[in-house]
């Protein structure tokens, strides 16, 4: 299923990239090979969801179906002929690419000190796709870019998250094993969460100690202003009093 998930996203890279080199095309000549492209990976995340083990949580799980169905029915409205101007076409992969740079950046944690290296490209290629998504929808108001240009980054970008998702399958072990491994990772995670605490902590304390001290230091300056100025006090009371 690793390899069915490599090829569905070396076919959306590639269509991509055909695309961005095609740019003068119009989309009508290619919309039945990416309708096709899309059904594959439509149904190739389809099957990985329902019958692999992914390195991540059920969230993650649940994402991967969603993707799978709206890859498959945005194939399918791209083979019937249905969407084939920029009028059309833009709003799609918009849509399409913003959903899927939110998915990633929403499924990690945003703190790459303690995330893993996939997690942290996975949060960097996430924003990076949810800014071409964007853009895509105010396209004709700013630059003004070609169709297939922008769609072929959207699919190349797209093409990169599902060859991210083909990393992430695990192959099925012993269920001792597997289960050992959850744990071991499990800890793993706990500890660099708990020395990540007590970095923080050490930083508090290091702040709450040199507020203490330039605290400590103004209120002895304070107090011995206010002495001085009660002795001058003092003693002009005292000279007041002396006979003339």
């Amino acid at each position: 299923m690793r390899i069915f998930m490599l090829i569905s996203s070396l076919l959306m890279t590639g269509a991509g990239a055909f695309c961005i080199a095609n740019a003068n095309m119009p989309f009508i000549s290619l919309a039945a090979i990416i309708g096709i492209i899309a059904i594959i990976m439509g149904i190739a995340k389809l099957f990985v969801s329902l019958f692999c083990k992914i390195n991540a949580d059920d969230r993650v799980r649940n994402f991967v179906r969603i993707e799978a169905t709206l890859s498959t029915i945005i194939g399918i409205v791209f083979l019937s002929g249905q969407i084939v101007d920029a009028t059309g076409v833009l709003p799609v992969f918009a849509l399409w690419t913003t959903l899927e740079g939110l998915k990633s950046i929403s499924i990690n944690k945003m703190n790459y000190r303690i995330n893993s290296t996939i997690e942290n490209i996975s949060q960097i290629l996430g924003i990076i796709t949810t800014l071409v998504g964007l853009y895509t929808f105010f396209n004709e108001i700013i630059f003004d870019i070609r169709l297939l240009i922008l769609v072929g980054i959207s699919i190349m970008l797209i093409g990169l998250d599902c060859f991210k998702l083909s990393l992430q399958i695990e192959y099925k072990k012993s269920e001792l094993l597997s289960s050992t491994k959850e744990k071991l990772e499990d800890a793993k995670m706990d500890e660099k969460e708990a020395m990540e605490r007590a970095k923080e902590a050490m930083k508090d304390s290091k702040e709450a100690r040199e507020r203490i001290s330039k605290y400590t230091e103004e209120l002895i300056k304070e107090e011995t202003l206010h002495n001085k100025i009660g002795e001058s006090r003092r003693k002009s009371k005292k000279y007041s009093k002396k006979p003339r």
